[in-house]
């Protein structure tokens, strides 16, 4: 009687672990994960950069590398990809040379760029910038978008926000590269990104 029991068992067991293993496992012929499921992520993280801070999605990666111009200065860069180190410094002559480009060499499919800007010029308003007047909190800004191939970045669209710090000829621009697929998923989260900026 026990060993009839003890078969009983193993049957059911093994039972439920084929009933579990079918259930589960992907059927031939499902269709594979689209560009929009395999890049979506939950949750966000801050990214505080110089005297401002904004939220970003937590699955991309933010670099806080250094590269500035006369007149601005890029505070971070966020991505879906893996980035670099923008800047490269060469020994020339007596001295050195710095030149500054993008964080990565080109834009994958369904990728990501944003770069968050801190510039002054004098003379600058608000009023000089073109696009669509928005406010990023509570500032006067501006949004204009470019949809096609752009840069050695090989984006198929492009939103900038200039925004005005507040501070005469002072202003934040946010800039956003994206390539498709998946466009209209990266540039809601870009948007998303843009209501979240404050000011200190």
């Amino acid at each position: 009687m026990a060993f009839l029991i003890s078969m009983a068992i193993i049957f059911i067991g093994g039972s439920a672990l084929l009933i579990d293993h079918y259930a589960f496992a992907i059927k031939p012929g499902a269709p594979p994960p689209t560009i929009e499921r395999v890049n979506s992520c939950a949750g966000t993280k801050v990214a505080e950069v110089d005297q401002s801070r904004l939220h970003y999605p937590s699955c991309w990666t933010l670099g806080n590398y250094a590269d500035s111009s006369m007149m601005t200065t890029v505070v971070a860069f966020i991505s879906t990809q893996t980035m670099h180190p923008p800047c490269v410094t060469k020994k020339s002559g007596i001295g050195t040379t710095t030149s500054c480009g993008f964080p990565i060499k080109s834009l994958k499919d369904a990728g990501a760029l944003i770069m968050v800007v801190q510039g002054g010029m004098p003379g600058w308003t608000i009023s000089k910038e073109t696009g669509k007047y928005v406010v990023v909190d509570h500032h006067p800004a501006r949004e204009s978008v470019i949809k096609k191939h752009l840069r050695s970045l090989n984006a198929t669209e492009e939103i900038s926000v200039s925004i005005d710090a507040g501070v005469p000829d002072n202003y934040y621009q946010i800039v956003g590269f994206f390539r498709g697929p998946g466009v209209a998923n990266d540039t809601r989260r870009f948007n998303e990104m843009v209501t979240t900026f404050q000011i200190h």
